[in-house]
């Protein structure tokens, strides 16, 4: 009973030096952690006659207090866990290319695979471009951005690690950068030369098949599509080439 005494009164009331001044106060602990010591004690008096053990005394207190909140930390705990086990799971499933930028090239322009051919010189050191053939049979637009074999053949398409697509003289400035040779294509970023760059190839692209010798872009379309077993044409009524 002396124990339970001494241990009410240190529960009840703490007594600590504040290191201002050298006052000292007394803090009292909540009535709802007195209560709970009040019983804690309680039952110690009752079962003993002896001075109870620290293991008995400390499993008791514990018992007295509501354990609601270490549950919860322990529930928000395993939310974060899984939460961050799914986004390494998606971010492994989605691995980044290796390449810089990818160009969708016109294998058939005899023009065009001439600086393709150089580039992939220059690439075989760096290896930071990777080149699609339009041309080829096995060419998948689902693969390239749904980039269509005829939307591709218009103007010059590149694709970035990140899914975005460019267009123009743009394209063959980042592919000149991804092999150092950026300093070729870097009038480009003076104020109006870019635009009137894209001007310019936009001509040259337009009229790049009569140039070459070859024959307009609905008639290479209407023989690919043909080539593919499909008799429908990509030409209009209009264009006496695709009857």
């Amino acid at each position: 009973m002396v124990a339970s005494g001494r241990l009410m009164g240190l529960l009840q009331t703490t007594t600590r030096t504040v290191p201002s001044g050298g006052v000292r106060t007394s803090c009292a602990l909540p009535q709802r952690l007195v209560g709970n010591s009040n019983r804690a004690v309680s039952t110690f008096s009752s079962s003993n006659s002896t001075r109870p053990n620290r293991e008995t005394l400390g499993s008791s207190l514990r018992m007295t207090f509501p354990s609601s909140n270490a549950s919860s930390v322990r529930m928000r705990s395993n939310v974060s866990a899984s939460d961050s086990v799914t986004e390494g799971e998606a971010r492994a499933s989605t691995p980044l290319p290796n390449w810089d930028i990818r160009v969708l090239y016109d294998g058939d322009c005899p023009l065009c695979l001439k600086e393709i051919n150089f580039l992939k010189t220059r690439n075989e050191k760096y290896s930071t471009i990777d080149f699609v053939d339009l041309s080829a049979e096995t060419y998948s637009p689902a693969e390239n951005q749904n980039i269509s074999f005829e939307r591709g053949m218009e103007t010059i398409h590149g694709i970035l690690p990140n899914g975005a697509i460019i267009t123009g003289v743009t394209v063959f400035r980042r592919l000149y950068e991804a092999v150092g040779l950026g300093w070729i294509y870097a009038f480009l970023k003076i104020p109006y030369v870019g635009p009137l760059a894209d001007k310019v190839y936009d001509f040259w692209a337009f009229y790049r098949l009569p140039i070459t010798g070859r024959p307009s872009l609905a008639v290479v379309l209407a023989a690919r599509r043909l080539k593919k077993g499909d008799a429908t044409s990509y030409c209009s009524t209009a264009e006496k080439e695709c009857k």
